[in-house]
Formats: C-alpha cells, structure tokens, sequence
C-alpha cells in the first residue's frame, strides 16, 4: 500500500466518497481544513487546487505544529511563499511537493526545526537560510539559481547534496556563512572529476572546497 493511501481515511460527508488526507499532526489537519477544506476535513483535490498565494503564511510562528509529510498533496504549489513556515520552531518534518519549482524568499523555512528537505524540481531560491537544526538538504539537477543566502546560518552538521553537473548561479555574499565545519556537500560523480572541480573553483562553493565530495556513480550518497 503507499504512503498515499496510508494517510487517507473515507471522508465523513464528501461527495462521491472521496477520502479525507489524515495528518499525523491535529494542528495542520485542523488549519487544513479550516482554510481550504470543508470544516472538518480536507481532501486530496481540496488541497491540490490550492495555490501558492493563497497558501500563504498560514503556519508563520506556529509553534504547536510538528510535522507536515502531508505538504506534499498540495501540488498547486509553484513556490513556497516567503515567510510560510517561519518561526515554526517545533516543526521537525516536511515533504515539499513535486510541483514547488522556486523559493519565494529567503525566510521561508527560517527559525523552524526542520530536519530534512528534498526539492524535485526547484528552480531557484534564496534560502534555506537560519535552519539551525537542517541536517540534509537535496537539490535537484533543476536547481539552477542560488542566491546569497544559500545555507547561510543553517550551523548543524549536514550533507547537502546538489544534483546538477554545473553549480547553481548567486551563490555569492553570505552563500554557506557560518556553515558547519563537519558538514559534507556532495556533487555528481564525473570520471575525470571535472564536475567536482567545477564545484570547488566556483562562487562561494570554493570557499567549501575541502568539504566538496563527489556522489556515488548511480547518485547515492557514499556510506
């Protein structure tokens, strides 16, 4: 069974039986529902129709909410507003959706608890910036923007793994400031190690040379 079908239950009055998304967190089901949803619930086409702008802040400094797997049925999302998970300072937990292609500022995850985030189409962003507990981050080879912010404050030791064989653009300024000294970052495996090369001689990248590794061949990260 997926993980899709896991987290759905039959919804207690919706048309045609669609089921209702079951959160793990009480808190985001009840803002869920309460904004986009029916009251008591919301489903997976509810959630899917909303977009970026009316996503909004929402959840800025919750500091109730836990954890939000569930972001991941919103696929209206083109971009994480600015401001969207800030100050969310309990929040461990988030999947952001396939269709999320741009960061829509550099405080969109700041001062939140988040451990984990995995882009798979992301364009462009700021941040993530100030994610002092981020203990992994994974760019997909789409990440072609970077900007001044990119890593900055995130001090907890962490593998951050960028998947395109050419940096990202921007990463200038403050671009890895204050980054861990025992953080790794990881850049696809190339047989002559050009892409690794690139990665070390390029922007603020260089400044992380010695923390610079290459990917394993099929794109895992080597143990």
């Amino acid at each position: 069974m997926s993980r899709f079908r896991r987290r759905l239950i039959m919804a207690a009055a919706a048309g045609g039986g669609e089921q209702y998304i079951q959160f793990a967190d009480p808190v985001v089901a009840q803002i869920c529902a309460t904004n986009w949803g029916d009251g008591v619930g919301i489903t997976p086409s509810q959630a899917a129709a909303v977009t970026s702008q009316q996503f909004g802040t929402k959840f800025k400094n919750n500091t109730q909410i836990t954890s939000f797997d569930e972001l991941e049925y919103f696929t209206g999302l083109t971009s994480i507003p600015n401001n969207a998970f800030y100050g969310c300072s309990n929040l461990t937990t988030i999947r952001i959706p396939d269709s999320v292609t741009s960061l829509g500022g550099v405080y969109c995850f700041s001062s939140s608890a988040i451990q984990s985030l995995v882009f798979k189409s992301l364009v462009s962003g700021e941040g993530p910036y100030y994610c002092t507990s981020l203990t992994c981050v994974d760019f997909p080879d789409t990440f072609t923007t970077a900007g001044s912010s990119l890593l900055r404050s995130c001090q907890a030791a962490m593998i951050a793994v960028f998947r395109g064989t050419t940096p990202p653009t921007g990463a200038t300024g403050n671009a890895f400031s204050q980054f861990n000294a025992n953080s790794k970052i990881y850049v696809p495996y190339s047989a002559d190690h050009s892409v690794l090369n690139l990665y070390k001689t390029t922007d603020n990248f260089a400044n992380q040379a010695s923390k610079i590794y290459e990917l394993n061949p099929d794109g895992t990260i080597p143990t």
